[in-house]
């Protein structure tokens, strides 16, 4: 059974669920039933921690952090398609940026953000 868990403040630090074996793909499904879950931890195959799954808010603890690998539910790599604006690799995590480059269909508009690039088309001469 799931942890249940309220607003962002509510949600346990290091909820672990252990009702089955979890793996990245169910642990990631668990912590996005959750409102309020951004980040999460799976234990790591070969430890005690193996099949155990950890859901955090804003914050995590660094506890045991050799027992597990951790994730974030809000990642997004940069689009490296040409002639796009897509955001820098150090925003990866911040959905409202990400969102702000993307809506950028110029290369004058994205250049006025700072935290966002517009990518290049490149030539091929032969």
């Amino acid at each position: 059974m799931l942890p249940k868990v309220g607003p962002a403040s509510l949600l346990k630090v290091g909820d672990t669920l252990t009702d089955k074996v979890y793996t990245y793909a169910t642990c990631l499904a668990a912590c996005q039933a959750h409102t309020f879950c951004y980040t999460f931890e799976v234990g790591r195959v070969k430890t005690a921690a193996k099949g155990k799954c950890r859901l955090y808010g804003q914050t995590r603890s660094l506890e045991n952090h050799e027992l597990y690998n951790f994730y974030s539910t809000d990642f997004e790599s940069p689009n490296n398609q040409p002639n796009v604006c897509t955001h820098l690799d150090i925003h990866a995590y911040d959905k409202v940026k990400v969102q702000e480059c993307k809506d950028q269909s110029t290369e004058s508009n994205c250049g006025s953000k700072s935290h966002c690039l517009w990518t290049p088309t490149y030539y091929r001469y032969q």
